[in-house]
């Protein structure tokens, strides 16, 4: 981690391959390059101790998903071709 340190290395190159679904996963590296911090603690991204229960990611773009849905089912484009609600 001493290239972060370093104030002379302005950039940091690595062929390391990041997969999107994994411990250390490309959902976690793009929400903390796109500063998306409503998502932090779902990715478990924020501080925590050994007492604080891991976030389920999965199971919040579920919940996002499933309330997108429902919010849009009274839309017209979506009444013609969805009849039930989620």
């Amino acid at each position: 981690m001493e290239y972060m340190n370093n104030k002379q290395m302005v950039k940091f190159t690595t062929n390391l391959p990041i997969q999107l679904d994994a411990s250390c996963n490309g959902y976690q590296h793009i929400c903390l390059l796109t500063r998306e911090e409503k998502v932090f603690k779902y990715l478990n991204l924020n501080e925590s101790t050994q007492q604080n229960k891991p976030e389920d990611f999965y199971n919040y773009i579920l919940l996002e998903v499933r309330d997108y849905i429902n919010k849009n089912l009274d839309d017209k484009i979506y009444q013609n071709n969805v009849h039930i609600r989620v």
